[in-house]
């Protein structure tokens, strides 16, 4: 069945309070029933599946999701030095529910680093269960050119540094970070007790103006990675970066 029918039927039966919770447990099913003896296949899948549930379920509506944000005063230390911050993220499940846990505590990008597909039809990118959106930058040729202008102008954007939960680093947005003087703030996400906690952590190197600060800092994110995917009861599971 298609993935639109199925979280059609989800949000039909299932009361707008618990479809975070719903899809968490679906997500994690579907990996594991379609990748049945390999366990890192499972991982993928359900890392995937999951970021594809919520982004369904967030275009018929806001839901509620509980959120507990760790470090976030290492991201207003960073917007406080007004050179433009970058936030560099990973799946898992990704920054649409990492983006919904800062708004839950004040603090909004003011745009987003997204390939078109995951735009909404009002032309915004909607974090997970929220109804107003950012502004998306395009993938592609004019992206960094995008970026290069808003941070110069001081704003706070993100990107996800991977394509998918267990695909290769693309640093080309960090080393714009460098170049620009602007700053690297490091987030992730992963279930917790029902709900989300969210991580800001300030980058090794903050300002990653040489190639070997730029990897430093990736490294950070990949073994975050590693260990989230490990948390989704999937053992054994090693960065392919």
């Amino acid at each position: 069945m298609p993935l639109s029918f199925r979280v059609h039927v989800v949000a039909g039966f299932v009361p707008r309070r618990f479809w975070y919770g719903s899809e968490v447990r679906l997500s994690l099913w579907q990996g594991r029933v379609s990748s049945i003896g390999s366990r890192r296949k499972a991982t993928w899948l359900a890392a995937v599946a999951l970021e594809w549930w919520l982004a369904e379920l967030t275009r018929r509506g806001g839901f509620p999701v509980r959120f507990t944000v760790v470090g976030l005063e290492a991201l207003t230390e960073a917007v406080a030095h007004s050179g433009g911050v970058l936030l560099c993220g990973v799946h898992l499940p990704g920054m649409r529910v990492a983006m919904r846990g800062l708004i839950e505590h004040g603090v909004r990008a003011s745009f987003i680093v997204t390939a078109e597909e995951h735009i909404a039809p009002e032309g915004e990118w909607l974090a997970t269960g929220c109804t107003e959106g950012l502004y998306p930058v395009v993938q592609g040729p004019m992206a960094l050119m995008q970026m290069r202008g808003r941070l110069q102008a001081g704003e706070v954007g993100a990107l996800l540094m991977d394509r998918d939960p267990l695909g290769p680093f693309y640093p080309n947005g960090m080393r714009l970070v460098g170049r620009l003087g602007a700053q690297v703030v490091l987030v992730w996400a992963e279930l917790e007790g029902g709900g989300v906690k969210v991580t800001c952590k300030r980058a090794p190197h903050p300002v990653p103006d040489t190639e070997d600060k730029v990897w430093e800092n990736l490294a950070v994110l990949d073994e975050q990675r590693v260990r989230i995917l490990a948390d989704l009861e999937y053992p054994g599971i090693r960065s392919p970066a």
